[in-house]
C-alpha cells in the first residue's frame, strides 16, 4: 500500500458514504471552531455491532493498516484513530448530544464535538499537547 498524503476529506467521506455512525474529534474537531488542522483524523464510532462492521469495511476500502494500536490505522488517506471512549466522556452518544453537523463538501455531512465537550477531552487527557490545545480552545470560547 502506498500512502498519500493527509487527505481528511476523503477520509470523512469514506466513512460518511459507508454508513459509518461517528463524531470527529481530536485535532480535526477544532477545524469548525477556528483551530488549525494537524495531520491525523480521529473520529468516535458509535460502539454497535451494526456500526463496527461498517466501519471495518470502510477501513478495507481505504486500505487500513494497524499503526501500533488496535484502534490506530494508516489508510491511503492518511491516519485515522477510532476511540470508542475518549477521554472525559461516556462514548459516541455523550458526545452526539451537543455536536454539531457540517456539511464538508458534495453534500457530505459530518458530525463534529461540541467545543465544550472538545475541551473536556482535552483537560480530561491532560498531555501537554492537550495543555496547549486547551490554551487555544480557551481563547476562542471566550471570543464566541
Amino acid at each position: 500500500m502506498s500512502i498519500t498524503a493527509f487527505d481528511p476529506l476523503r477520509l470523512l467521506r469514506s466513512l460518511s458514504e459507508g454508513g459509518v455512525r461517528f463524531v470527529v474529534i481530536g485535532e480535526m474537531a477544532g477545524l469548525p471552531w477556528g483551530l488549525p488542522v494537524m495531520s491525523i483524523l480521529e473520529i468516535c464510532p458509535e460502539a454497535t455491532a451494526k456500526n463496527r462492521e461498517a466501519l471495518d469495511k470502510a477501513l478495507q476500502r481505504l486500505g487500513a493498516r494497524p499503526r501500533g494500536r488496535e484502534d490506530a490505522f494508516e489508510t491511503v488517506a492518511g491516519p485515522l484513530d477510532s476511540v470508542v471512549v475518549p477521554a472525559g466522556t461516556e462514548g459516541f452518544e455523550d458526545l452526539l448530544r451537543a455536536s454539531v453537523e457540517y456539511d464538508i463538501g458534495d453534500g457530505v455531512r459530518v458530525r463534529f464535538c461540541s467545543l465544550e465537550d472538545l475541551i473536556r477531552m482535552k483537560q480530561a487527557a491532560a498531555r501537554p499537547i492537550d495543555r496547549i490545545a486547551l490554551e487555544i480552545l480557551g481563547t476562542v470560547k471566550k471570543r464566541r
